[in-house]
Parts: structure tokens; sequence; C-alpha cells
């Protein structure tokens, strides 16, 4: 897909050219851990709006010979809720004195 194109990086058609996933692509530059990978709004939107054809492909370590790739269908169905990482911290209100 464009570089500007939101909701998703990649369409997969089968051999008659029907597409079966629109996939995105994450790749953490790292393990994947704690930090873990998000979806942007527009990402989210596609993953709810396609529903079990949207993919997203955690791509761990990519670009060594160690890289490993998570696929995970549908992931907008997937979760209950949203996390707040510590990253958090720094916007909260601070305690009155």
């Amino acid at each position: 897909m464009p570089q500007t194109n939101e909701g998703y990086d990649v369409v997969s058609r089968n051999a008659v050219g029907e597409i079966v996933r629109y996939i995105e692509v994450k790749t953490p530059g790292e393990p994947w851990g704690h930090r873990g990978v998000t979806l942007s709004q527009p990402q989210f939107e596609a993953a709810q709006t396609f529903g079990v054809s949207f993919w997203l492909y955690v791509v761990e370590d990519v670009g060594k010979p160690t890289y490993r790739i998570y696929r995970i269908q549908d992931p907008a169905q997937r979760t209950k809720h949203f996390a707040f990482n510590h990253g958090w911290r720094a916007l909260a209100e601070p305690d009155s004195a």
C-alpha cells in the first residue's frame, strides 16, 4: 500500500484476485516485549471494519537471522481493554501538597 495509507500496510490476494487479508505490520526493532506494539486509531478502525480479514503481523528482530513473525487474526476482537503503560506517568496530574 502507499506510505500514506493509514489503515493497513498490505493487501493479500488469492490466486483469483480476491482479497483474503488486510495486514498491518509492526516492527518493534527489538524482541517483542513489555513495550509492546500499538495500532493507531485508523489502524484499529480498519481492524474493526475488516474483522477476521484483518491481521496484525509483528516482526521481531527484523533484519536479523533470529527474526520471527507473529501473525494475529482479528486483533480488534481479541482485546477487551486498552492499557496505559508506565510512560503515561509523565502526563499525570501531580498530587496536591
